[in-house]
């Protein structure tokens, strides 16, 4: 699978367009100042920028190659590569997570994004961390494991760098859960896990101190929807949110608008149905329907709480929230392959 990736890079297919330009000047700005506290400016939200670690996390390869792209580019693939292994590295340790599903993760998931190495940007770096987020935070859903929650805000810490239009959502939707178990089962100190995600997003608490708070004004800026030159009325934005969540935020199917919402709707009364299962009619689940219904969680609520933000979701807000409809299509293959194993032909 890997000659699929370097191929291309060996012939010099990098996808050179405006984000990576900018990328290669802010990776010679580290060569020389060395250490940057913010990353690129983020586009749609006036005032705020990335943060710096997708630059860090490049810089090695922009210095062995001399600033050369085609090597940069070739360590977009090991990036990729280190960054899907964490699924499985994840699941030695714990149980609940079956390699089965997260080898059909895999595949399905380099079968639709095989093409997009040429061209990596911050973005992929939250696209990449999506699944490890959601295991670590089903994982301590289920047994109160500490480690797990420390790595589920290791990796939210991780997203603000890369893209904080998807972190701050999961972070709203995950919360409530997290309290919720922490108090329930008296895990109080559970709750200096905090300080991970605290360390991570560091700099910009520095960076924002140094420059009169200029990072709160425009996160305000941001949910007010004032960054916008005419905010979108609630009928616009729920529109363009249906769009997304039945069509491009599914993307399985490309732009195949009737394939992409058949699958959207088949997750709906999948997720319906387990609920029922667990909560109405008390029966007991399997992890794997369990995981399901946390992952779908995780996808809806990210559309619905993106309305904090009163204009368009744009395709790099959601770019890395597209990794859980792969997840919820591995799970469900996997669920097909048990009922029919399991299932009495006699």
């Amino acid at each position: 699978m890997s000659q699929l990736y370097i191929i291309p890079l060996y012939f010099g297919e990098i996808l050179f367009h405006t984000d990576i330009a900018r990328d290669l000047l802010l990776l010679d700005e580290i060569q020389i100042k060395k250490l940057i506290l913010i990353g690129p400016r983020a586009s749609g939200l006036d005032g705020f920028f990335h943060g710096p670690l997708w630059l860090y996390l490049n810089i090695p390869f922009y210095i062995l190659g001399k600033s050369d792209p085609i090597v940069l580019g070739v360590g977009w693939v090991i990036l990729a590569f280190a960054f899907l292994s964490i699924p499985f590295w994840i699941s030695k340790s714990n149980k609940l997570i079956k390699p089965s599903i997260l080898a059909l993760f895999i595949t399905f998931f380099l079968s639709i994004f095989a093409t997009h190495i040429k061209g990596l940007y911050n973005p992929y770096g939250a696209l990449f961390l999506i699944v490890p987020l959601i295991l670590t935070l089903f994982i301590y859903i289920n047994n109160l494991n500490e480690v797990s929650l420390l790595l589920f805000f290791l990796f939210l810490g991780m997203i603000v760098h890369f893209q904080i239009a998807v972190a701050g959502p999961i972070f709203l939707a995950s919360l409530p859960i997290i309290l919720f178990k922490i108090f329930k089962h008296k895990k109080f100190l559970h709750l200096r896990s905090i300080l991970v995600f605290l360390l991570i997003v560091s700099n910009y608490l520095l960076f924002d101190l140094r420059h009169s708070f200029q990072l709160s004004k425009a996160v305000l800026k941001y949910v007010s929807g004032s960054t916008e030159s005419v905010p979108l009325d609630l009928n616009t934005m729920l529109n363009n949110r249906y769009s997304l969540i039945t069509n491009d935020g599914i993307y399985i199917f490309g732009k195949n608008k009737f394939l992409n919402s058949f699958v959207f709707y088949l997750f709906l009364f999948t997720a319906l149905g387990l609920i029922y299962k667990r909560y109405l009619r008390k029966t007991k689940i399997d992890s794997e329907e369990s995981l399901f219904i946390v992952s779908f969680y995780i996808f809806l609520s990210f559309y619905c709480l993106s309305l904090i933000h009163k204009g368009w979701l744009l395709d790099h807000y959601y770019l890395p929230i597209i990794s859980i409809p792969i997840l919820l299509v591995a799970i469900g293959t996997k669920l097909c392959m048990n009922f029919f194993t399991d299932f009495n032909f006699a």
